[in-house]
């Protein structure tokens, strides 16, 4: 074998090497998947609440996305003493069974107490409900992260939704994006 024949193998490796590999989550759809969403087209399915309009702002927007080209993001544009979340009701869900829900974020210039992820069974014409364990964290230090949170077992009561909140923590400004929701069982 020649120089030029090993040199062109030694390229033809070297380029395999490196094309073959990923810096990104390798996507496996979660057994049970009920729902999925991942912000591509606006939808009144969620809604966004502060108690206080200049202090956050909520976009659907192609500044970031981990799926596709849009995300939801809520931004923090001052130190406010409440928080900010988008939410959707999920009413497709089995009594008694487990119920969980994961999402991809991505935070940007974060200064507080960051951004958490939560899940509210909700019981018929009552205030409140029965919270899930929360995700919480206060910051991806820019990456996109997955995080979930789970109910291990949706009651044996009057139950008739599943409310899930993406939420932007009090006294935090910076941007949260959020993307690739999905909600399944196990």
């Amino acid at each position: 074998m020649n120089i030029q024949s090993s040199i062109f193998l030694f390229v033809i490796f070297v380029f395999c090497l490196f094309s073959c590999e990923s810096s990104e989550e390798a996507y496996i759809e979660p057994v049970g998947l009920l729902y999925a969403q991942s912000f591509e087209e606006e939808t009144n399915e969620f809604s966004p609440y502060s108690n206080s309009s200049q202090d956050y702002k909520f976009e659907w927007t192609e500044e970031e996305a981990f799926d596709g080209k849009q995300s939801l993001i809520i931004e923090g544009l001052n130190n406010s003493s409440d928080f900010a979340f988008w939410w959707i009701p999920f009413y497709d869900f089995e009594i008694g069974k487990p119920l969980k829900a994961r999402i991809r974020v991505k935070t940007k210039d974060i200064n507080g107490s960051g951004f958490a992820f939560n899940m509210f069974a909700r019981v018929k014409d009552v205030t409140g409900g029965v919270a899930s364990g929360t995700a919480s964290r206060k910051t991806t230090d820019g990456e996109w992260i997955t995080i979930e949170t789970e109910l291990n077992k949706i009651p044996e009561e009057d139950f008739d939704r599943i409310d899930l909140y993406m939420l932007l923590s009090n006294n935090t400004t910076g941007i949260v994006y959020f993307d690739k929701l999905e909600i399944f069982t196990e």
